[in-house]
């Protein structure tokens, strides 16, 4: 057994790092923050650290810090009562940091009390764009933190109605043909159990240097399927939002000339 241990250790300190190829292992020493008794624990969806409580000193705290980027950065966040000697574990199937027990030497008490830091931060969203008339347009938007999550996205800051597009209630919003009613501001509440947090608006505007007016059916070429489409569109009753072509608010007679000139005016 001895020989086996041996052999065993000489393996794991002189013949693992050839395996590793290059690698540089060096304690760096950043912001110090005196402190003992505290917790901490990995939130690995938000890729941060995250302290709370412990002895400075001079007190027993009850404050959350989360480490990033090199420092430590306080958060204003309500939770657990002062402590110190507790434990702290990451939930990695809920996305939650969990707090339990600990003492506070100022009051003589242990505590039996369980605490869930909840978190939810925007990651990525689609920025401003344009879209040809009649063609789709999709708003995307990414989440990490505490499941679940729900998504509420709006148009110039009012909420859309999730009944008549019911992707306004998911990470994507797709709007199918838009129109020049599309033309706005759209932004997505995020919520979930410790709040909710509002994306950057983000503009969605009409036209383009490669738009067709006159591709009526947004398939990318121009063709008697796009008169035909018009027209139809144009003498149904009561007209479809696209037959108002000059977008002058009012479907008439203006709008079937003008879309007749441009189908065969037009250079795509």
């Amino acid at each position: 057994m001895p020989v086996l241990f041996a052999l065993a250790v000489f393996s794991l300190c002189f013949l693992a790092p050839a395996s590793l190829h290059a690698q540089l292992v060096k304690w760096v020493q950043r912001n110090p923050d005196p402190r003992s008794g505290h917790a901490m624990a990995y939130d690995s969806a938000r890729a941060v650290t995250v302290r709370f409580g412990g002895v400075d000193g001079a007190s027993i705290n009850a404050d959350t810090a989360e480490w990033t980027v090199g420092s430590w950065t306080q958060r204003d966040v309500a939770g657990p009562s002062a402590r110190q000697s507790h434990a702290m574990a990451y939930d990695a199937t809920r996305n939650v940091t969990v707090l339990f027990g600990g003492f506070n030497a100022n009051v003589n008490t242990f505590n039996a009390d369980t605490w869930e830091l909840c978190s939810a931060t925007i990651t990525a969203q689609t920025a401003a764009q344009a879209v040809c008339p009649r063609h789709p347009a999709t708003f995307t938007i990414t989440a990490v933190g505490s499941n679940p999550f729900t998504y509420q996205w709006r148009k110039n800051a009012v909420a859309i109605d999730t009944a008549a597009n019911p992707t306004a209630a998911t990470t994507t919003l797709t709007l199918t043909r838009v129109g020049p009613a599309d033309a706005a501001s759209y932004d997505c509440i995020v919520s979930n159990r410790s709040g909710n947090v509002t994306s950057n608006p983000a503009e969605l505007a009409l036209g383009g240097p490669n738009c067709c007016a006159a591709d009526f059916n947004a398939d990318d070429t121009l063709d008697p399927d796009d008169l035909a489409d018009f027209i139809t569109s144009y003498f149904t009753i009561p007209s479809a939002p696209d037959s108002d072509f000059n977008a002058d608010g009012t479907t008439d007679p203006n709008d079937l000339a003008d879309y007749i000139a441009a189908f065969f005016s037009s250079p795509c």
